[in-house]
């Protein structure tokens, strides 16, 4: 998900992965090219596990991770567990203007942003 820029260019942001320093690893199971690139490891399928791995994400300031993992995995969630994924995303929004937005509404309004070039401007 989009983050705040430190500068008003597309270049580092105020929050995301570690660069160096204390680290934790996490499976990216929300990658599409996960098991090209791990061709020994068998991705899970058990929501259980699916969500534990996006809430450890979220903990961790890795929305970004967490909805990637949400999205890929929305069909086996849904079916299975019942979980609602839009709500689950929209948990993981950040308010725009003090308002409650919906995943897309949020993506809508941060293109609408960096169009802009307002990059300090995306919510946190």
């Amino acid at each position: 998900m989009p983050r705040p820029s430190v500068y008003d260019i597309p270049a580092q942001t105020l929050r995301g992965q570690v660069s160096w320093g204390e680290a934790l690893y996490l499976r990216d199971l929300g990658d599409p090219e996960y098991g090209s690139k791990w061709p020994g490891f068998e991705v899970t399928r058990q929501p259980s596990k699916l969500l534990k791995l996006a809430a450890l994400f979220d903990l961790f300031n890795l929305q970004d991770c967490a909805v990637e993992l949400l999205l890929q995995y929305a069909g086996v969630l849904e079916a299975t567990s019942k979980v609602a994924v839009d709500e689950m995303l929209a948990a993981m929004v950040p308010r725009v203007a003090g308002h409650l937005v919906s995943h897309a509404q949020f993506l809508d309004h941060c293109r609408a942003l960096v169009r802009e070039r307002r990059h300090k401007d995306i919510p946190i």
